[in-house]
């Protein structure tokens, strides 16, 4: 099984957060802040489930609580894979 690279996980990301926020995709990058996007507590919570499920991860709510920026995420996401 081929681990995927940082640049798949966030094609992955941006495009699960551009669908789930109804943004464009092309405003998305790693330095993005989530709540600069219109995300509210409960849209990261929601993120973080559809994250776990395309990237076949269990990111802890320790970890969720720690993302700042969407390259968080990739980092949290590639320790696990």
């Amino acid at each position: 099984m081929t681990v995927p690279t940082r640049s798949d996980t966030f094609t992955k990301i941006v495009a699960i957060v551009a669908q789930h926020l109804s943004c464009d995709a092309a405003v998305i990058i790693p330095e993005t802040r989530l709540e600069d996007l219109g995300a509210d507590e409960f849209d990261v919570l929601e993120l973080v489930m559809k994250w776990e499920d395309e990237c076949g991860v269990i990111i802890s709510d320790d970890d969720s609580a720690q993302f700042d920026s969407l390259q968080d995420v990739i980092d949290c996401i590639a320790a696990k894979q």
